[in-house]
């Protein structure tokens, strides 16, 4: 249909003057699908042109190489998605004020082709560990995101097991960054009030149950659990189906 699922992760850097369609942020290709294509190759660094050298660039790429070291393979494959900084891969990085991170998608598919681009939104104020834990988290997203993304078809189908309802998604995630919560020993609290904490000698069995209680409260912004899982990655409208 020419457009993207969500606004255009390039933003304002993608506008010229000259060109007042080039405001409009879900347009795909300049509504030119049939000529042009538009991968938005990233790991790219939203702040600074992509020379991926300002401060917060360099904590979150120093973050992501200890997270590539990690024993569990879990971990370092969701620091391996994405990428190496400035090089295509369809995965872009930015920082925001925000206090949580956040993994979106837009997809877009033109009868011929298919193209898609990643955005991870990591907060400024997150450093050590709780970087550490938030990259790897936002990388799972990315990884479940990549997966979803290279079963479309561009006539638009797709593997609908791919599709992970919202509960399996953050279950995932979170299962990875508390993994790289208890190498330093130390206790965390998930929700940063002291309530739902992962220990450094949980066993996986507890740890489960501390995400499960987590996501199902609907003040963490999730009330999600394995009998109501939430909405999938991907919402498709009747028409788009």
């Amino acid at each position: 249909m020419g457009r993207f699922l969500s606004p255009d992760p390039a933003g304002v850097r993608a506008v010229k003057l000259a060109n007042p369609q080039t405001w409009n942020w879900y347009a795909y290709t300049l509504n030119n699908p049939l000529r042009y294509t538009d991968p938005t190759g990233q790991y790219t660094c939203a702040d600074d042109g992509n020379k991926c050298q300002t401060q917060q660039d360099k904590n979150f790429e120093a973050a992501r190489q200890r997270d590539l070291q990690s024993k569990d393979k879990g971990v370092a494959a969701a620091a391996a998605a994405y990428g190496d900084p400035t090089k295509d891969n369809h995965v872009g990085v930015q920082f925001t004020d925000a206090k949580n991170g956040n993994t979106s998608i837009s997809i877009s598919t033109n009868g011929k082709s298919v193209s898609y681009g990643i955005t991870v939104s990591i907060p400024k104020a997150a450093s050590g560990t709780v970087l550490d834990g938030l990259v790897d988290h936002e990388g799972t997203h990315t990884e479940q995101d990549q997966a979803l993304a290279a079963s479309f078809k561009p006539n638009g189908s797709f593997n609908g097991t791919l599709n992970l309802t919202s509960y399996d998604s953050e279950s995932g995630a979170y299962h990875n960054q508390a993994t790289v919560w208890q190498l330093p020993g130390q206790s965390w609290s998930m929700n940063g009030n002291g309530q739902f904490v992962i220990n450094p000698g949980d066993s996986s069995k507890q740890v489960s149950n501390t995400i499960n209680q987590f996501l199902a409260d609907p003040a963490n912004g999730y009330g999600v659990s394995p009998q109501n899982p939430g909405p999938p990655i991907i919402t498709l409208k009747k028409d788009d189906q």
